[in-house]
């Protein structure tokens, strides 16, 4: 017999956790509605801004980097956040487009990637 109340006690508890968890879900599903929502708007911003290479540009972003390099390797530590800023400003002040310091880190790191993969084969 008190193997039975047990088993009562038990299924009387799991009841309890999941409506317990079921009222917690809903919560759950707008809050993370509302913040894809706010990320959603961000990129939305993001994708009118955006420029596309041209020789111009690239030009522009070989040789600020040629011209810099001592100064990209002073930099202590990996964060060299303020030195791509900093070169994206000066590509878009010359060339009237809206560059992000990612899009020229990788710009230039992908310019770098390729000249060597055609330069072994």
């Amino acid at each position: 017999m008190s193997s039975t109340n047990i088993n009562s006690s038990i299924s009387t508890v799991d009841t309890s956790t999941t409506s317990t968890n079921t009222v917690n879900s809903p919560i759950s599903t707008v809050n993370t509605s509302t913040t894809s929502t706010n990320v959603s708007n961000t990129n939305t911003t993001t994708v009118n801004t955006v420029s596309e290479w041209n020789e111009q540009t690239i030009r522009l972003l070989i040789n600020q980097r040629k011209y810099r390099n001592s100064e990209y390797y002073q930099i202590i530590g990996r964060s060299r956040t303020n030195y791509w800023s900093s070169i994206a400003r000066r590509i878009n002040g010359n060339a009237g487009t809206n560059f992000t310091r990612r899009q020229c880190r990788r710009k230039f790191n992908n310019l770098v990637s390729h000249y060597h993969v055609s330069n072994v084969c």
